[in-house]
């Protein structure tokens, strides 16, 4: 989470390697509407990006390591599952890797 981003950071940064890196995952629901991805999670995969770039921003300087978040595409974890769940139809996950099939550059 973006809370635990920056407290993890002021409390490892000191210690960590030069050249090191911290890494977060994010979810496209940061920046754009996804049906029934709720509960507060698209604002605050929002603020982690925004905390990230800051992060990176001030530990570069600070302590030499990089920060960076990633999207690691679709994962058909039990709460994806849950997203959009009709019976008789596809839920919004299966429909997130079958797009993400049909359409990754190295899928």
């Amino acid at each position: 989470s973006a809370y635990s981003a920056v407290s993890l950071l002021q409390k490892f940064g000191p210690i960590m390697n030069e050249g090191g890196n911290m890494l977060s995952l994010t979810y496209i629901a940061s920046e754009a509407v996804i049906p029934g991805y709720g509960g507060g999670m698209s604002s605050a995969k929002a603020q982690l990006e925004s905390d990230t770039r800051v992060l990176a921003f001030e530990a570069g300087r600070k302590w030499k390591v990089r920060v960076n978040t990633i999207s690691a595409g679709p994962l058909k974890s039990r709460a994806a599952s849950a997203i959009g769940k009709e019976k008789g139809k596809k839920t919004f996950i299966e429909y997130a890797i079958d797009y993400s099939h049909a359409n990754a550059p190295l899928a």
